[in-house]
């Protein structure tokens, strides 16, 4: 069972946002300042983030989500075939 703190918070859902943001729990540690072995326990339901461990997580996924939407605009913003 989740810690009450958990239950149907975003961080609920910690190991699919890291994931689709394309990091792993080393590069979230380290982008927000929380252990990986902190990240672990939390994606494995067994303890709950200090509100401003929440925040910083938070914030270090939403600076890679936009970082990677900036990366991807870029991209499709680009001809798929160099013409030549």
């Amino acid at each position: 069972m989740a810690p009450k703190a958990l239950e149907g918070s975003t961080l609920d859902n910690l190991k699919n946002l890291r994931t689709a943001a394309g990091m792993n729990q080393f590069e979230l540690a380290s982008r927000s300042g929380v252990s990986r072995w902190k990240l672990s326990m939390v994606e494995n339901h067994q303890l709950a983030l200090r509100p401003e461990e929440e925040i910083a997580v938070m914030e270090a996924l939403r600076s890679t989500f936009r970082r990677n939407a900036e990366v991807f605009s870029n991209l499709l913003s680009e001809p798929l075939v160099a013409a030549g």
